[in-house]
């Protein structure tokens, strides 16, 4: 097995068949900008030929999961001229599908292991592993409506599966945080469990499966997630071209500069 490669903004360590990916962006709350997108789609290609990594734990440094999209490269995204800027828009989401499509359709079982909240980018990436594991005192936030958009990644059609088509409306529009005893009921959260125990829980859950065949755990999964998906193939086309034209007049641009700024 090859020793795990290195990543800007994922941090690796491998014990036995289980790789612990720790989403790692000091200063800005794991913020998924697109070297995020980008370490994340290489970490799938490079876990394609690892027959020896079975399961994925996917956690994060610091007190949140992932605060959302990195806002401040947005914004300078909106700066560029017309026609720079829809192409910019149009391929970061065309990346972050991807990103999706990999993580999701990985070989081997992945857990999102959350300590803490997960908002807008950072609920999608969880949303594309297998099973979430989220500590008691932690939230799921959809804010995306507050800044004039609407939740992209591939995500929405994934919520609406997930917790059924009022609720995901429900989730969006609103854009109220979500507990983790809210998730777990709405079918998003697989477990509920005490702060600083979301890793360990993840591992004991792995812990069971290897007892098992892992090649009909496998065939599971992929069989599972074709027919889950089944409905969701017109959604992703038509989403890049939804967000150049919501994204690519840069009519967002004052809603973003006042949170941004509101931040400071």
């Amino acid at each position: 097995m090859n020793d795990p490669p290195t990543f800007e903004t994922l941090k690796l360590s491998l014990a036995g068949s289980t790789l612990t990916v720790r989403l790692s962006r000091p200063g800005c709350a794991n913020a998924v900008n697109l070297q995020m997108l980008t370490d994340l789609v290489a970490l799938a290609d490079w876990l394609r030929d690892q027959p020896g990594v079975a399961f994925m734990i996917l956690t994060h440094d610091g007190d949140v999961f992932a605060a959302g999209a990195d806002l401040a490269e947005l914004r300078a995204v909106l700066d560029l001229d017309d026609a720079q800027r829809r192409h910019r828009v149009r391929s970061m989401q065309m990346l972050a599908q991807e990103m999706m499509r990999k993580i999701e359709n990985l070989q081997q079982v992945t857990f999102a292991a959350l300590e803490g909240s997960a908002y807008g980018a950072g609920m999608a990436i969880a949303m594309a592993t297998d099973f979430r594991i989220m500590s008691n005192q932690a939230q799921f936030v959809l804010p995306e409506t507050t800044l004039g958009m609407f939740l992209t990644y591939g995500c929405t059609p994934r919520l609406v599966a997930a917790a059924g088509l009022s609720r995901a409306k429900r989730m969006i529009m609103w854009a109220k945080p979500l507990t983790a005893a809210q998730g777990a009921d709405w079918g998003l959260v697989d477990e509920v469990v005490s702060p600083s125990t979301a890793v360990a829980t993840a591992q004991r859950m792995i812990d069971e499966l290897e007892r098992t065949d892992l090649r009909a755990i496998r065939l599971t999964k992929q069989m599972a997630n074709a027919a889950a998906m089944a409905a969701v193939g017109d959604v992703m086309v038509t989403e890049p071209d939804l967000v150049e034209a919501v994204l690519g007049d840069g009519r967002i641009a004052g809603r973003l500069d006042e949170f941004l700024n509101r931040k400071r």
